[in-house]
């Protein structure tokens, strides 16, 4: 249950916990881009093909955190943290099976 943070203190550890997350999924992305350009031109064209796939589902979650930091309420505050951790988990999600789709090529099979 998400608590709206009337205090700095409060709004420091939201702000904390999502700069954590932002962190970790950067940290995710640049591991499958470099992977994906370490295995090659084909792997780099598997991943934008990978991206591409997600990308509805990422522009919408974006747009309702937009709307939501938008509100200024309690009521927008939650709906703002919310579709913030659905996007995290869907990057997160989806970096993983990025990883593991690149992980499992094998180039030199013929």
């Amino acid at each position: 249950m998400l608590i709206y943070p009337f205090n700095e203190q409060g709004l420091a550890g939201v702000e904390q916990l999502n700069a954590k997350r932002d962190a970790e999924t950067n940290q995710l992305m640049y591991d499958v881009q470099s992977l994906a350009r370490e295995k090659g031109p084909e792997a780099w064209a598997l991943f934008l093909e990978m991206q591409s796939t997600g990308d509805a589902q990422w522009e919408a979650l974006t747009a309702k955190v937009d709307q939501a930091s938008d509100k200024g309420s309690e009521e927008g505050f939650r709906d703002f943290q919310g579709y913030s951790f659905a996007r995290y988990v869907l990057t997160v999600s989806q970096c993983k099976q990025q990883l593991a789709a690149l992980n499992a090529l094998r180039w030199d099979e013929p």
